[in-house]
Parts: C-alpha cells; sequence; structure tokens
C-alpha cells in the first residue's frame, strides 16, 4: 500500500509540473513598465467624479462607448448587441437597431449618414439612419479582424480602426473583457491599426505590433492619428502626412491607469477613460513571462484584474494633462470614455447599466 507521505509527494510532484510545463496558449513576453508615479501631479487624487448622474440604459448593460450624432442624438453600445439611442429632450436611451456580436466604438461618417461600428465579435459595420446594417470588412490581406475595438472617420471617408488583439479574439476568448486580459497578460504586442478605404472597398493595415490596440482618434488637422496602446499605460501618435510621415511617436505615457478609449472634445482636448487603476504585481511581474505563464495555469479567480476605479482624463494634442475627474470609491467605475456635449460630460463604461453625465463639468476642476 502507498503510504500518505509518498502520495504527497507525488501530488506535490505533480502540481509543480503542471504548474511549469502545462501548455498554455500564452507566450508571455518580458517587458519594463516605467516607474508607477502612482496618483500624483496632475493626477492626484480627486472626487470629481463621485456622485455623478447617472442615465439609465434599459435593458442593456456595458454602454463602451457613446458618440452625439450631428443632429444631437446620443447612441451607446452594449453586451447584449445593441446600440441604443437618446434623441434631444428625451430622458433617457431605447433600443435604435440590434447588430448582434459585441459592438464598441462608434464613430459619424464623414458625411453624418452612417453610424459606423467597432464589433469586437465581427469586424467593422455601418448602419444607416433608416437603421440599414452592413458589414463592411471582417479580414485584411486574408488576415481576419478578431477584435474590433474603436474607430473613427476621416474627412477624405477613410475609416481608421483598431483591430486589439489578432491572436486573442474576443469571441472566441469569451468576450471583449476576458480576451484583453489574457493580452495582456501575454504582452506579445499583437494588436494593430487599419483602415477601410469606402472608395474600393479595400481594408489595409496602418500599424502593427501594439500592444492592445484599443481607442482611435484624429487630430484637428487629420496630420496624425492618436491610438491609445492600453497593454503600456500610453497614446501613441502616428504622422498620417508631412514630413515624418509613416512615424509614430508617444504622445503620452506612464499614465496611472489602463487607458481605453479616446475622443475629441472641444478647444483641442481629447478624452480618454482609464478602465482601471495600474495593478503593482502587474508591473512587478513584466520582466517575468515564464512566472506569467505559471499564473495562466492559476484559477482564473487568481489572476490580476481590473479595479473598481472611475477615471478620465482630457489631454492637448501635445500629450498635456488640461483635465482629470475621479472616483476613487468606484461607485461609477471601469470608465471607457467621455465625450463632452455642451457643458455635460458623458461617461461610458466597460461594465455598468448605466451612463454617467457630469453637468457643468468645468466647474468640478
Amino acid at each position: 500500500m502507498r503510504t500518505i507521505p509518498g502520495l504527497l509527494i507525488v501530488v506535490t510532484i505533480a502540481g509543480a509540473a503542471y504548474l511549469v510545463a502545462w501548455p498554455v496558449p500564452i507566450d508571455a513576453v518580458a517587458w519594463e513598465p516605467p516607474a508607477d508615479a502612482g496618483y500624483t501631479g496632475a493626477h492626484a487624487t480627486n472626487h470629481r467624479l463621485v456622485g455623478l448622474e447617472r442615465v439609465p440604459v434599459p435593458g442593456l448593460t456595458g454602454p463602451e462607448d457613446v458618440v452625439l450624432a450631428p443632429d444631437g442624438t446620443l447612441y451607446t453600445t452594449s453586451h447584449e448587441g445593441v446600440i441604443a439611442y437618446r434623441p434631444p429632450g428625451a430622458d433617457t436611451f431605447t433600443e435604435w437597431t440590434r447588430i448582434g456580436g459585441r459592438p464598441l466604438g462608434l464613430d459619424w461618417d464623414e458625411v453624418g449618414d452612417r453610424l459606423v461600428i467597432a464589433d469586437a465579435f465581427d469586424g467593422l459595420w455601418a448602419v444607416t439612419t433608416d437603421r440599414r446594417a452592413r458589414r463592411l470588412t471582417n479580414e485584411v490581406d486574408g488576415s481576419p479582424i478578431r477584435y474590433a475595438d474603436d474607430v473613427v472617420a476621416a474627412r477624405d471617408g477613410t475609416l481608421y480602426f483598431t483591430d486589439a488583439s489578432t491572436k486573442f479574439g474576443a469571441q472566441q476568448w469569451g468576450g471583449t473583457y476576458e480576451a484583453s486580459l489574457v493580452d495582456i497578460l501575454e504582452h506579445g504586442r499583437n494588436g494593430r491599426v487599419l483602415a477601410f478605404h469606402p472608395s474600393d472597398g479595400r481594408t489595409t493595415t496602418v500599424i502593427d505590433q501594439i500592444q492592445f490596440a484599443n481607442g482611435i482618434a484624429l487630430s484637428n488637422n487629420e496630420s496624425r492619428l492618436f491610438v491609445v496602446e492600453t497593454g503600456e499605460y500610453r497614446i501613441l501618435a502616428y504622422h498620417l502626412s508631412g514630413p515624418r510621415k509613416g512615424e509614430t511617436e508617444v504622445l503620452i505615457d506612464n499614465l496611472p491607469g489602463y487607458p481605453d478609449n479616446i475622443s475629441k472634445g472641444s478647444e483641442g482636448r481629447l478624452w480618454v477613460g482609464l478602465v482601471s487603476g495600474r495593478r503593482a504585481i502587474v508591473d512587478r511581474l513584466a520582466p517575468q513571462p515564464l512566472l506569467r505563464e505559471v499564473i495562466y495555469r492559476l484559477p482564473r479567480s487568481v489572476r490580476p484584474e481590473a479595479n473598481r476605479y472611475g477615471h478620465v482624463i482630457a489631454v492637448d494634442e501635445t500629450g498635456r494633462v488640461v483635465a482629470d475627474l475621479q472616483d476613487p470609491t468606484g461607485d461609477f467605475a471601469h470608465t471607457t470614455t467621455a465625450i463632452e456635449m455642451g457643458r455635460d460630460l458623458w461617461i461610458a463604461s466597460l461594465h455598468e447599466p448605466d451612463l454617467g453625465r457630469v453637468r457643468d463639468w468645468q466647474t468640478a476642476l
């Protein structure tokens, strides 16, 4: 009969072998994160989002992005595959159309008669004002678009959009949030920026090897493309024209959290939602890829996840922080987007059942 100590040894050896040798889908890459400055300086802790007004999106969850139409109507996305809208003067949002999948980023095309949608499950879509939906693209050069995340329309008709991860598709990995956690744990620079050209239906690659390509926006003169690189706590600026055409530089880095969407406001502002604060354990594990693979083999419940912290910032086109609003209580958390509508600031979230609104937001600064 095998002794109890003998069984314990066998179990211990088997457990150790599992933790270090069992095949995993991630091929973790070592990297060096910038030292976390925390909530200091321009990001000093404040409570400017605490107690914001909640605006219901009835029956829906995760209004991840919100966009203002030319006629003043607000549109938002949801986990349920529904695009909801709120006409001027309405008190709440109602269903506008249902495209299925997981719609994330929104923008209106250059004419203003089509709502363009980055669907994380099924590529780039457009819905006309009479609610006819059509998929524009779901591949580039034979490569499937696995995680369309955000989109911005240029004045020349080009639609620039992000494919957050070419390896960990949102649908294949159980949803947008789950896929993002796995991609960030690997840190394999699987993201890219694509462009759809309506004139001939082509889809081309603009930038690749981005660590979770997320929000996207254009500069006022459309000479630069701003791209959120969530996994490295920064925003990139890609030169579309001019003497530095084709070059990429860092607009702002070492943010105190994971940046998500980026949207243009007035007076040159670029609004960015930070979906979570930084996690010290993630930074400590950054240079240790083998240990991150061990962590992947542990139960899902013990892996690092986003914390509950509400945070949106505005930067100008030089990367200078010009506004910072926080909710350290986490009452309204996982903030992804902020847009201006007159004197009000609308806030979107990855998981909340409502949108947030800060009335006369500049008085809170």
